[in-house]
């Protein structure tokens, strides 16, 4: 199972990981360090975000940790329903 790891900031300007998409629900949130792991609402797929600065996600599940990653639309902007409407 591979999870993208993304920066907050870059989740922000480029949206999912998987498609772009600007908004996902928080699914989980690590309360001591603001990472959580967010479901896209369009590709429905999951990802984690990290806060700046943090270079891998404070948490494992089943014994597997994640690492930061660059962003894989890294330049591509993210879309939202009203930005393609317009």
């Amino acid at each position: 199972m591979e999870v993208s790891v993304v920066s907050a900031d870059e989740f922000v300007s480029w949206g999912c990981p998987y498609c772009g998409y600007a908004y996902s629900a928080q699914m989980l949130t690590h309360e001591p360090s603001g990472a959580c792991i967010n479901h896209c609402v369009n590709c429905g797929e999951g990802f984690i975000v990290v806060p700046e600065g943090m270079n891998q996600a404070p948490f494992s599940i089943d014994g597997r940790s994640f690492t930061l990653m660059q962003h894989p639309r890294q330049g591509i902007p993210h879309w939202n329903l009203q930005t393609e409407g317009n």
